[in-house]
């Protein structure tokens, strides 16, 4: 059973409602329609610690909406840059991961319930956002700076759930 406190999972969820479940947004800010219910093993506890690392529930589609609005503006600027040609290839492939990988983390996270998995893949996102900006740079300094905030806020969701993967241990049954 996957025990996640309110205070972890607020930061995730736009509103909990104890008949129907949890009712997630998506990373960019709007709702996909992913709902998760009670019956599928996640459960709120009142009174778990509290975590320092979590924003304000308000604070995450402003931040999705910014963050997403800034990478699709770095790409342009590379395509805009390269184009098409054989040059493209890596940054933008490199880019295309790291929005893939991205996408992943709330089935894995919220869907599947695999809080080790989750974590592993924020941490190879980080990785993946990290040498994306590293092959933007010859290209185009402003698409990689353009790529720090994201970097920075997923060094937050990433330490976020480190601490959800530690505070909820398997249990063998």
């Amino acid at each position: 059973m996957l025990i996640i406190s309110k205070e972890y999972l607020c930061a995730f969820c736009r509103d909990v409602d104890s008949h129907s479940g949890i009712h997630c947004t998506a990373p960019c800010g709007w709702d996909p329609g992913l709902s998760l219910h009670q019956n599928r093993g996640v459960h709120l506890v009142q009174d778990s610690k509290e975590t320092c690392l979590v924003p304000p529930n308000r604070v995450f589609p402003i931040a999705w909406t910014t963050l997403y609005t800034s990478m699709g503006y770095g790409s342009y600027l590379i395509w805009k840059d390269v184009g098409v040609h054989q040059h493209c290839r890596c940054p933008l492939g490199l880019y295309g991961a790291q929005l893939a990988l991205n996408w992943a983390f709330t089935p894995i996270f919220f869907g599947a319930h695999n809080l080790k998995l989750a974590l592993v893949e924020s941490v190879i996102l980080s990785g993946t956002v990290a040498a994306t900006m590293v092959s933007w740079y010859p290209i185009n300094k402003t698409a990689t700076l353009l790529m720090v905030p994201y970097l920075m806020w997923l060094t937050l969701a990433s330490s976020l759930s480190y601490c959800i993967w530690r505070d909820n241990p398997d249990k063998e049954e």
